[in-house]
């Protein structure tokens, strides 16, 4: 799951078929694993072994984290899909709105439009809020330029118009996250970090009774083996001690008979 959401941040975000679709393979993988893992977590919790191993509160708690964990994604996928990239979404809506004030019919003070595409880039470059009180205070200085004639208006429409893509922009951060602990981000780290030390907990006693499992398995075959020798060299001791009276039955006669002497009726014993 990590995997999807690490290769949606750093591929699909700026993909414009996912801008233009809202279509992604790993939001869809997603998906996928979350409701694998949801179907997985249900069975063991009503499986009657997680209460004998006490362990239905930490699967309870991990389910919680992990569906919420799950609709973040959701959310965060759908706030990059807001706030777009080049001509899609908020910022498709901002570049179209400072070409409109570019192309004006009003003189314009140039210089002072590039001072304001400056400071919108570095906001989204560093994440920094004091980006923002500068960009408003320099659209305050611009509109100051500009008079209140026909043309004039019409600029200053255009101009607040792009304010309010910009700040629509600035929201779409702030939802997202202006750092990894802000925001859509922050709240997925806090479901993880929640998440961590359950599983971890649930590795660790995994291991353990694998590990029992696999001790008990192997005394199991050690006591059979033991066993089966036992049962093997008693036999052959036996059958030893019967071979042995045979041999010393015909020994017996074989001398009787080279002495010329008829021995008595031989019985040979035999085991089967």
């Amino acid at each position: 799951m990590r995997m999807s959401q690490g290769d949606f941040l750093t591929k699909d975000f700026k993909n414009e078929k996912f801008m233009e679709s809202g279509q992604s393979k790993y939001v869809s993988n997603m998906r996928m694993l979350a409701a694998v893992q949801d179907s997985i977590i249900s069975s063991l919790l009503e499986n009657k072994w997680s209460a004998k191993l006490d362990i239905r509160e930490d699967l309870t708690s991990l389910k919680t984290n992990l569906e919420a964990y799950n609709n973040t994604f959701s959310k965060l996928a759908e706030a990059y899909k807001k706030r777009g990239i080049k001509d899609f979404g908020d910022e498709g809506e901002l570049r179209a709105a400072v070409r409109a004030v570019e192309e004006s019919d009003y003189k314009i003070d140039m210089v002072q439009l590039l001072t304001l595409r400056r400071i919108e880039k570095d906001f989204f470059l560093r994440k920094d809020m004091g980006y923002v009180e500068k960009f408003t205070s320099e659209i305050t200085a611009f509109l100051d330029k500009i008079d209140n004639g026909g043309k004039g208006q019409e600029l200053k429409i255009k101009i607040a118009t792009y304010e309010a893509k910009f700040n629509a922009m600035v929201k779409d951060e702030e939802t997202i996250g202006l750092t990894e602990k802000l925001g859509l981000m922050g709240e997925m780290g806090n479901n993880i970090y929640n998440a961590e030390p359950i599983i971890e907990k649930l590795e660790r006693l995994s291991n353990a009774r694998y590990r029992e499992i696999v001790f008990q398995t192997i005394l199991t075959f050690a006591l059979i083996s033991l066993i089966e020798l036992i049962v093997g060299f008693v036999l052959a001791i036996k059958f030893s001690k019967s071979l042995n009276s045979n041999i010393q039955y015909v020994r017996s006669a074989a001398i009787k008979l080279s002495e010329k002497i008829i021995p008595e009726q031989l019985e040979i014993k035999t085991q089967r």
